[in-house]
């Protein structure tokens, strides 16, 4: 009945009118909804977008950190080597930078969780490989077994200038998710950094394995022994 009302006049004419405006109504209904999802997408978009850049920056800067501190290792060290007479004040900067490395590079690979392609697990393998040859306790006799020198910085430099490069590209709308990879593989040094580390990253997550394996028996030796103890203590008077 309202409805009739609405469309049909007293003398039970068509009312064109009351067609307009109701289109009108829903036009302004359907606007307001698109309006709010785009709103709500574009809000979402900018949160992600603030993120990544966020977290661009702060990565650079840990980057920078270890990179430095690796830098500054090398360089004493080979200073280190020529001496004849070891410097007291020498081995004591040694220390302080072989704790710097560990921390900064401990804390940088935080930074790069577990993906779907290899780039986070490459550069986690780097950084594990330079706090391993520099925080070494008889540093020269493990640099013979594992040859690992400035090179290393350099390509991790490289490789992060090019990983950096394509999630800003992400960041900021060029690039989408699903093309990230697609830009980082035609890239030739990005193809090179791959081939060269082929090798160790095949056996990276079983060297991890291992080592949690290691961790886990280790553990449950602790724990029998303890319950030995405990067994040994209960039966004493």
């Amino acid at each position: 009945m309202v409805i009739a009302n609405v469309l049909f006049d007293n003398n039970g004419n068509f009312i064109w009118v009351s067609i307009t405006a109701i289109a009108a109504v829903i036009a302004i209904f359907i606007n307001t909804y698109i309006a709010y999802r785009t709103t709500k997408a574009n809000f979402k978009a900018n949160v992600v977008a603030k993120s990544r850049i966020e977290w661009i920056q702060e990565v650079r800067k840990k980057s920078a950190d270890f990179i430095a501190a690796c830098y500054d290792l090398f360089e004493i060290l080979e200073v280190y080597e020529e001496q004849k007479d070891k410097d007291p004040e020498t081995i004591k900067e040694i220390a302080r930078l072989k704790n710097e490395v560990q921390k900064n590079g401990t804390l940088l690979t935080l930074y790069f969780g577990p993906d779907s392609s290899e780039n986070n697990k490459l550069i986690v393998l780097i950084i594990d490989e330079l706090i391993t040859i520099l925080t070494e306790k008889n540093i020269r006799h493990f640099r013979k077994v594992l040859p690992i020198d400035k090179n290393h910085l350099n390509i991790l430099q490289d490789f992060l200038r090019i990983y950096f490069k394509a999630e800003w590209k992400r960041a900021n709308g060029e690039l989408k998710d699903s093309k990230i990879q697609e830009y980082l593989d035609k890239n030739d040094s990005y193809k090179k950094i791959l081939e060269i580390f082929k090798e160790k990253l095949e056996g990276f997550e079983d060297r991890r394995k291992d080592y949690y394996q290691h961790t886990k028996n280790y553990y449950d030796h602790k724990k029998s022994q303890q319950i030995e103890i405990k067994v040994q203590d209960d039966k004493t008077p």
